[in-house]
């Protein structure tokens, strides 16, 4: 059992967190959803959105998202921590795997259908901005 003179201090760092916004739900995360298309179609196959903090917005933590993609639809859902609950406010680059072939665990390489060289703009995200809906269309390798 922890000595009676760190309960204080344990207690001042616990209510902090609380009160800044990391409790279990974080701080607030603004909602990033919309579709991927390729070359203007649906996706050759299903893939992911990654999204790699460039700089936090401040006062924010900076954390990394991504947004799965079906090859239905490609209908996509930004997320930092739970399905769905969005991207922290700051400045992302955007990232998209989909692979025709997977790069294996041995290093051989992967065959992707994104474009070599291809990368969508960075994105922006403000406090407390409305949704933001985030429609990519990748050229390909086809």
């Amino acid at each position: 059992m922890a000595p009676r003179s760190a309960w204080p201090a344990g207690l001042v760092v616990l209510l902090s967190c609380l009160l800044a916004g990391c409790g279990q739900s974080g701080p607030d995360k603004i909602r990033v959803h919309g579709t991927i298309t390729f070359d203007g179609q649906a996706p050759p196959a299903e893939g992911v959105v990654l999204f790699r903090p460039i700089k936090a917005a401040q006062g924010f933590p900076s954390r990394p998202g991504r947004a799965n993609f079906t090859q239905e639809d490609g209908t996509l859902e930004a997320t930092t921590i739970k399905p769905g609950d969005g991207l922290l406010p700051g400045t992302y680059s955007v990232s998209i795997e989909c692979w025709r072939i997977r790069p294996k665990d041995d290093g051989t390489p992967g065959v992707s259908y994104v474009r070599k060289g291809f990368s969508p703009p960075d994105l922006e995200i403000k406090p407390g901005a409305d949704p933001i809906k985030l429609n990519l269309d990748v050229p390909t390798n086809r």
